[in-house]
């Protein structure tokens, strides 16, 4: 499809923890222009990150709601009713049963995978006394890409990044 017809799309991450440790119940991210962050992109695209673990109260009782179901609690609003109604019905249904089986293995896969590149960086990075290095990349996203390159480039982690 022509890039300009494309859909209006929402990636939505909820996290069980604030993503970027900035007490605040919901980041929304939008494509915007490294050399000039004045141009938008406008390209129909939204990320949104749930922090599910807010605890302050200026947000609505139908978010605190959502926010408590997606903690484990049980559902006390109209819209966490009618979520789990469907998740119980998903979980029913045969057809949804296998893929929501295979969705959770891939999930654990991809979380064993994480531990384990990070724990490869970790050693790297000690192995070579770049304790800084493992510093900041634990705190910067473009530092930590930059070692898992670097870490690429030297052989020590698999190359194929389609996982």
């Amino acid at each position: 499809m022509n890039y300009g017809r494309l859909p209006e799309s929402y990636v939505i991450f909820i996290c069980m923890f604030d993503p970027f440790q900035d007490e605040m119940p919901r980041y929304e991210f939008r494509e915007l222009c490294r050399e000039n962050p004045e141009i938008e992109l406008n390209d129909g695209t939204h990320k949104v990150f749930i922090n599910a673990k807010y605890v302050k109260t200026d947000i609505s009782d139908e978010m605190r709601a959502l926010f408590d179901y997606l903690c484990g609690k049980e559902p006390a609003s109209e819209l966490t009713q009618e979520i789990d109604a469907s998740i119980i019905r998903a979980k029913r249904e045969r057809r949804w049963e296998r893929d929501y089986v295979q969705f959770i293995e891939k999930l654990e896969e991809a979380e064993m995978a994480g531990r384990k590149a990070m724990a490869e960086l970790n050693l790297f990075l000690i192995e070579q006394d770049r304790i800084e290095d493992l510093k900041k990349a634990s705190e910067d996203p473009d530092h930590l890409e930059a070692v898992f390159d670097e870490m690429r480039a030297a052989g020590r982690i698999d190359t194929d990044r389609s996982e």
